[in-house]
């Protein structure tokens, strides 16, 4: 019987991962070929400028990575590519920041290393590029896997800290919810990102529970990858490892002295980096530059060099002005947790509209349920959710609303909890009153 089940359970977990895997596959298809009328497969050199914004950073670094010049960005080439995208005085600030962020390279003058970005998803570009060709496919299919890996790690998430039921509500969750569906065909951090931050506390989660330093030093690994692929993870590094003290209930020392340690010695190599190209030991990058956006203008940034630089300036704005900055982060609060903003188009907001009511409702809803019934279990999961809310808010919201997609598989696992907890309050409900 229970191996029936078993199969049973690993059926339906293939048939989720093939629906994911296939959405991911047909929606961004669909969306680029009938909706946006653009091409959807590019080969050979025109890849690395066929698309805009940061995307550039990143298609290019990993060009250079493949040129054996290392995380650095040939600036001419780059600026050349975004003047059909921007008007004229972003595109003067965009080579400005380029040349100023960066440090020439002696052996080759076109060429800037930098630290706009970690480095882990050019380097991850890079790899797909050397393996596959530059094309399209290269980077996608890569993409659509993590995709739908990230769905099944979601159920063995949720598995952990409910049931099977909340686990595979919460595992369909995630294979439909649209907008992770249709991130698989951009050349964008978030989708290499979530698949290793789900991985990590995952792996963190079994690890507390079975006291495993094996499985915590995997996770502490795994975040710490995480991490160099999206800087903003780095903020949260203090909490976990507070939360690991506190949680642990066996080995406590052992486990949070292994956790830190995993993490630095993830992150200690890319700082090394920084300290040798910018005479500068940090594992910030330039992306801590956001902080500034919608405080000061593009002309009033000062360019450096230094991550530091920008924290000092967003330090100067915040002490001349505190009333004005928290204002703006209420601002800012409102629009992370909204449905949508103005600036996307009539589409993007129906689907995206959707979506949110669906998830983020009910998410806050079993956020206050488990912490009623069983705050202990989920609390690494609503601390991180709680910090991502808070660190967006306090720095910059994107108008697309990318910043918001690590959290949204993680409010799935609560939306399911709440969605489980209400059908089964209504059928002993129902049950009682047709006994009685």
């Amino acid at each position: 019987m229970i191996e029936k089940l078993l199969n049973k359970k690993v059926i339906w977990l293939l048939l989720i991962f093939l629906a994911a895997a296939g959405l991911r596959l047909a929606g961004p298809y669909l969306q680029e070929t009938f909706f946006a009328h653009r091409q959807f497969l590019i080969s050979g050199p025109e890849l690395y400028g066929h698309y805009k914004s940061d995307e550039l950073v990143y298609n290019f670094t990993a060009k250079s990575i493949l040129e054996g010049r290392g995380i650095s960005l040939k600036a001419d080439e780059v600026v050349a590519t975004e003047k059909g995208y921007y008007d004229e005085k972003l595109v003067r600030f965009l080579d400005e920041t380029y040349r100023l962020r960066g440090k020439q390279d002696k052996t080759d003058p076109g060429y800037w290393h930098h630290n706009l970005i970690p480095p882990l998803y050019s380097a991850f570009l890079a790899l797909v590029y050397f393996l596959f060709g530059v094309k399209t496919l290269a980077y996608f299919i890569p993409q659509v896997i993590l995709g739908a890996l990230t769905c099944l790690i979601i159920y063995f998430i949720a598995q952990e800290l409910f049931d099977d039921k909340v686990a595979m509500v919460a595992c369909l969750a995630a294979a439909f919810y649209p907008e992770l569906v249709l991130w698989s065909y951009m050349i964008r951090p978030e989708i290499l990102y979530i698949f290793l931050l789900t991985a990590g506390l995952l792996l963190v989660i079994k690890g507390n529970k079975y006291s495993n330093i094996f499985l915590i030093v995997a996770g502490g690994t795994i975040l710490g990858l995480a991490s160099l692929t999206r800087i903003t993870l780095l903020l949260f590094f203090p909490l976990l490892v507070i939360w690991q003290f506190w949680f642990a209930e066996k080995k406590k020392m052992i486990l949070t002295a292994v956790l830190l340690l995993s993490l630095l010695l993830v992150l200690v190599p890319w700082a090394v980096r920084n300290y040798i190209v910018f005479n500068e030991f940090t594992f910030f990058t330039n992306e801590v530059s956001v902080v500034l956006v919608d405080h000061m203008p593009l002309e009033k940034i000062e360019n450096s060099r230094s991550p530091s630089a920008f924290l000092g300036q967003f330090y100067n704005y915040f002490i001349g002005d505190p009333g004005g900055y928290f204002y703006h982060s209420l601002g800012r609060l409102v629009t992370y947790l909204s449905p949508f903003t103005p600036g996307m188009d009539k589409f993007a907001k129906i689907y995206k509209f959707i979506g949110w009511l669906v998830i983020f409702p009910a998410g806050f809803i079993g956020i206050v349920l488990s912490v009623l019934k069983a705050w202990r279990r989920s609390s690494l999961l609503i601390l991180f959710i709680a910090y991502y809310i808070a660190v967006h808010s306090a720095t910059c919201v994107d108008i697309g609303l990318v910043y918001r997609y690590p959290i949204i598989p993680l409010m799935g696992i609560f939306a399911a909890y709440a969605y489980v907890s209400f059908i089964s309050w209504y059928l002993s409900n129902k049950k009682i009153g047709a006994a009685g």
